[in-house]
């Protein structure tokens, strides 16, 4: 009975603490559920670029949640998705924006990828008549013709002619210019070669002996310039058309073992038996004759100054030329560059430089430029530019062949400081209205392509009249015009103007890139910057002319 009685005293206090039991029944099953912590699943793939090359390609992948936090664990940490760079960069051009610039490389399309063929588009700079263009990725070849020189890019006429002619007489030194053939021989007497006055492609007549001593002489235009035996200088006076031998001889001041003067723009330079190197100032066509010396840095034993610069060899016979002077013989440039070969007398010309080595053979080096070209540096790079006579005007189809048929193109114009040493050339020359190689005649309509295949593009580089181009006329062909501040201005095409052709200068350096062997034996040679005419002595003082030069005439002017 008792046992009866206190099982349902303990019946009836369950049921009254109901709340309180669950509760804590509900704690101790707590204190038995285990922390789970959240975790992320794998990174899907990657996501498509959202460019194919340039600047600003991303691509972006995501992850899900594979357990979620229990039990207070922590949730997970960092974001569901993440963005790296992708497809930046261009194998051939410059990355801009989510393209690429192509400019100059050889390629075409959006990410430059495309090879341009420059042998089927003209936009090559082979010679045309004598040179082949072959395409390669991103680039061409050029295979030269015998007689012209090339670097894989272009092809330039050594203009070396074709062999040697024997003229008759005995010689020790011989020189060429508007002056005519010169020379002195073992005696240090002095010849004139009759007929070459202003005929250098001329085998002259017969010799005249002049008056006077001198054991080296040089020919310039309408003057003579030589040394004597006591290193005294001279010119000869008096050279004219009717008195092609000249009237008299006049001392300079000073001393020099050679001298040398230039026929297209007696500028004169000179070394003296210290091998110290000179140059004669203050020299202007109404004062052919100069007013001092100007001591210029470096050893030589001989120099030239032609078109093609001042080049030089030393005692060593290791040969240097004059930075600055290619196409600019006014200047004393600004510093000597040492050129591979070994040479002990060279002569500059109009785009050539010939000389001897010590074992009398001869070499011609086509310099950086062809001949009636002027090398212009600028920012770094090397163009040659040949801007047309005062009255070589065309329309702007016929100036393009005439660049394409001399391996060159119209100007192209990428840069401020190109483009204000143009107009300072055109303002101080002939100061016409002068076509660039820039036109909209290729589609689609008012997008102006460069003559080297590139577009003028919205932030490139221009020089456009205020104004302009405009689009009322139809004119599709771009000159700088004088009326217009020399700003560029769009044209009719089929009207007459002046006109630039550029090619690229020889790599690398200002004076070309080999040596090519002349057959022949000769102690000394001498080219002619105004014509490029050759003659020289051999060791035998016999006398020889090069046949098959063609002459060329040295950029007018004005």
């Amino acid at each position: 009975m008792k046992l009866t009685v206190c099982v349902v005293l303990l019946v009836v206090l369950v049921l009254l603490l109901p709340d309180e039991s669950a509760g804590w029944w509900r704690r101790r099953r707590r204190r038995h559920c285990s922390r789970v912590n959240c975790a992320w699943g794998n990174w899907g793939s990657w996501g498509a670029c959202t460019a194919q090359c340039g600047a600003t390609g991303t691509r972006t992948r995501t992850r899900i949640v594979a357990t979620h936090a229990q039990c207070g664990g922590s949730g997970c940490s960092g974001s569901s998705s993440e963005t790296q760079p992708c497809n930046r960069g261009c194998p051939n051009g410059t990355p801009s924006g989510p393209r690429c610039i192509c400019t100059g490389t050889g390629f075409t399309g959006t990410c430059c990828n495309t090879d341009i063929d420059e042998c089927r588009d003209g936009s090559h700079t082979c010679n045309s008549e004598h040179g082949v263009c072959t395409n390669t990725e991103g680039s061409y070849t050029c295979r030269c013709d015998t007689g012209y020189a090339g670097d894989g890019r272009t092809c330039i006429s050594t203009n070396a002619g074709t062999g040697w002619q024997r003229v008759s007489g005995g010689l020790k030194f011989v020189s060429v210019g508007r002056s005519g053939v010169w020379g002195v021989n073992r005696n240090d007497q002095i010849y004139y070669r009759t007929g070459t006055y202003r005929d250098e492609a001329s085998a002259g007549s017969g010799w005249v002996r002049i008056d006077g001593a001198l054991k080296q002489i040089s020919s310039g235009d309408n003057i003579v310039w030589g040394v004597n035996s006591n290193d005294d200088i001279y010119i000869r006076q008096g050279i004219c058309w009717y008195s092609p031998g000249g009237t008299s001889w006049r001392n300079i001041p000073g001393k020099l073992k050679q001298v040398h003067v230039s026929p297209t723009s007696n500028q004169v330079w000179g070394v003296n038996s210290g091998n110290n190197i000179y140059r004669r100032t203050g020299i202007t066509a109404s004062n052919p004759v100069g007013t001092g010396w100007q001591n210029i840095g470096g050893q030589l034993k001989f120099v030239s100054v032609g078109r093609a610069g001042v080049w030089g060899v030393n005692s060593n016979d290791q040969i240097y030329y004059r930075t600055g002077t290619s196409g600019n013989e006014n200047v004393p440039g600004t510093g000597w560059e040492r050129v591979s070969g070994s040479l002990k007398l060279i002569s500059s010309g109009n785009g050539v430089v010939w000389g001897v080595n010590s074992n009398n053979q001869i070499y011609v080096r086509a310099a950086a430029c062809p001949p009636t070209y002027e090398l212009v540096a600028v920012n770094g790079n090397n163009k040659c530019l040949r801007f047309s006579a005062r009255g070589d005007r065309k329309n702007y189809q016929a100036a393009s062949l005439t660049c394409r048929g001399q391996g060159a193109r119209l100007v192209v114009i990428k840069s401020a400081a190109l483009d204000t040493f143009i107009d300072n050339r055109i303002r101080t020359t002939y100061a016409a209205e002068t076509w660039i190689g820039l036109d909209d005649l290729t589609a689609p309509s008012s997008q102006y392509r460069w003559s080297d295949g590139s577009v003028l593009g919205a932030r490139d580089f221009n020089d456009w009249s205020r104004g302009q181009p405009d689009t009322i006329y139809r004119e599709k062909c771009v000159e700088i015009r004088p009326q217009f501040s020399y700003h560029w201005n769009n044209h009719h095409c089929n009207l007459l103007k002046n006109y630039i052709c550029e090619i690229g200068a020889r790599p690398g350096t200002s004076q070309g890139s080999s040596w090519y062997r002349i057959g022949g034996s000769l102690t000394g040679v001498h080219i002619s910057s105004s014509s490029n005419q050759v003659w020289g002595v051999n060791s035998a003082n016999n006398i020889y002319r090069r046949q098959g030069i063609t002459p060329v005439s040295p950029k007018c002017e004005g």
